[in-house]
């Protein structure tokens, strides 16, 4: 009896001190706020230069004339929006509009916040043409001079293979944002 006791008393020890961990480490931030706001603001001060965030959607794989895809780029100083159809870059739509420094600026901390700037997630496939043959993929870039500072994707065809890791909808949602009327352009669109 005293032996139960004893386990049972040990297995409850056990598990409040596994639960104590789990607790400290999940609510004790890897980044406190005044770090949090230094990494912020450094993504931001891309603002301040040439940098281009960029956002493609590559339709579903099928024929030319139903296959559409969308390009989101946004720097200082235009954001632009072009349709294509087909699988050679034939233009239908191609809207720019006036950007400015601060409006980048306050998209870059968002997009930093949503995780954007993440390391890419590691697997075995380089390029995502071809996975997802009946939904999208979704292609995040941000360059500047020619560098790529980010450089991933993701499909809505499989949860687990991707190489995005910042929050997708949030991503998604703000660089749509950025067009103004963006779903009249791509209404009717195979998407």
């Amino acid at each position: 009896m005293n032996l139960t006791r004893y386990l049972v008393a040990f297995v409850f020890s056990l598990a409040l001190i596994i639960l104590a961990l789990v607790l400290f480490f999940s609510n004790n931030p890897k980044t406190n706020p005044a770090q949090l706001q230094q990494e912020i603001s450094r993504f931001s001060a891309y603002s301040k230069t040439n940098a281009v965030a960029t956002l493609d959607i590559n339709g579903p794989i099928v024929s030319p004339s139903n296959h559409n895809e969308a390009k989101i780029s946004v720097s200082s100083t235009e954001i632009n929006l072009q349709v294509m159809q087909g699988y050679d870059d034939s233009v239908i739509v191609n809207q720019t509009f006036p950007n400015s420094q601060n409006s980048f600026d306050a998209f870059l901390r968002a997009l930093y916040i949503n995780g954007f700037d993440s390391a890419p997630k590691t697997n075995s496939l380089s390029s995502p043409i071809g996975l997802c043959s009946l939904g999208d993929t979704y292609v995040f870039r941000f360059n500047r001079d020619n560098t790529n500072i980010v450089n991933a994707w993701i499909t809505n065809c499989y949860g687990d293979v991707y190489t995005y890791r910042g929050n997708f909808q949030n991503t998604l949602s703000l660089f749509q944002k950025q067009v103004p009327n963006y779903f009249q352009y791509i209404n009717n669109l195979n998407f």
